[in-house]
């Protein structure tokens, strides 16, 4: 595992959408669970900053990673159609960032995540 040391705190600059899911440990092979998906997003574009929460259910779900890309697709897709623009969209889940920041995302090692990917690959990410 590598690690960064960052000295001085990275600024962002316009909307940050924070996402994250909370599900059982991944137990592969196991009867799909449900996942808890939240999105936290700071809108900057406003007169007055708003704070937008959303909290929402996936009933079947088979993976910490598939939870984790449903959230970020949630989270575009109400970016979206608030007509935000310039989001920077922010994750802890480290396998879903290096999937998503790789050239070819057609390829997930978690194929459960496929249709959430795919639901990104139209949207700046």
């Amino acid at each position: 595992m590598h690690s960064h040391v960052i000295a001085i705190p990275a600024l962002l600059h316009g909307t940050r959408c924070y996402v994250d899911a909370s599900i059982e440990s991944d137990q592969q092979n196991s009867n799909p669970t449900p996942a808890g998906l939240g999105v936290f997003i700071l809108n900057f574009q406003e007169q007055t900053p708003q704070a937008i929460y959303v909290k929402a259910r996936l009933d079947d779900c088979s993976s910490v990673i598939m939870a984790e890309a449903a959230s970020l697709a949630l989270a575009s897709a109400v970016s979206h159609n608030l007509n935000l623009s310039g989001v920077s969209f922010l994750s802890d889940c480290e396998q879903l960032v290096h999937f998503l920041n790789k050239n070819d995302i057609s390829d997930p090692s978690d194929w459960w995540i496929k249709y959430f990917t795919e639901t990104l690959r139209g949207r700046t990410v």
